[in-house]
């Protein structure tokens, strides 16, 4: 789990499940998840090309 979904974690069950932070949420997981993707991919032409 990313760091961006542990403090969200954290965030929403101090504020008692709000709309906004359940939101909020969904988006980090959803911009950690894209970031996630395309790191792989850069990972994987590096390492081709190393090889």
């Amino acid at each position: 789990m990313g760091i961006f979904n542990k403090i969200l974690i954290s965030h929403i069950f101090v504020s008692h499940y709000s709309y906004d932070d359940l939101q909020k949420y969904v988006i980090f997981i959803f911009i950690e998840n894209i970031i996630l993707y395309y790191g792989g991919i850069f990972h994987e032409q590096r390492y081709s090309k190393m090889v």
